[in-house]
C-alpha cells in the first residue's frame, strides 16, 4: 500500500528547499542591486568604486558645480555632462550642452534652407 504520509512529507521538504532556495536568490539579486545603485553613499562600495573627480575641459579647472548628471564650471561659465566624459576619451572633443544646442540649431536650419530652396 501506498505510504501517504511519507509522499506528503517528502513533498513538503522538497517545496520547502526550492522555496528557501528561491528566497535566497531573490535576496542575493536585491542586495548586489542595493550595493550597486548606492555605490557614492555606500562605504562599502565607494572602495570597490570610486567616485570620479570631473574638471573643465576647456580651463581644466576642478572648481566646478555638480548637479548629478551635468556640471557647471565656475570659471567658464559652461555646462558639461558627465556620460560625455565617460564616453569620450579625448577631452578636446567634448562640448559644452550650449555648443551642442548650437550645432543642432544649425543643422536644423541648414536643412530647412535647403528644403525651401
Amino acid at each position: 500500500m501506498i505510504d501517504l504520509f511519507a509522499i506528503f512529507t517528502s513533498a513538503v521538504s522538497y517545496f520547502t528547499t526550492i522555496t528557501f532556495f528561491y528566497h535566497k536568490c531573490i535576496f542575493v539579486i536585491i542586495a548586489i542591486f542595493y550595493f550597486y545603485t548606492n555605490a557614492n553613499t555606500n562605504p562599502v562600495m565607494q572602495h570597490v568604486m570610486p567616485e570620479r573627480s570631473y574638471h573643465c575641459p576647456r580651463c581644466g579647472s576642478e572648481d566646478i558645480v555638480d548637479y548629478g548628471e551635468t556640471f557647471d564650471c565656475k570659471h567658464c561659465v559652461l555646462e558639461f555632462e558627465k556620460k560625455d566624459f565617460d564616453l569620450i576619451e579625448d577631452e578636446a572633443n567634448i562640448l559644452a550642452i550650449e555648443e551642442k544646442r548650437e550645432v543642432a540649431s544649425d543643422l536644423y536650419e541648414d536643412k530647412n534652407d535647403e528644403g525651401s530652396g
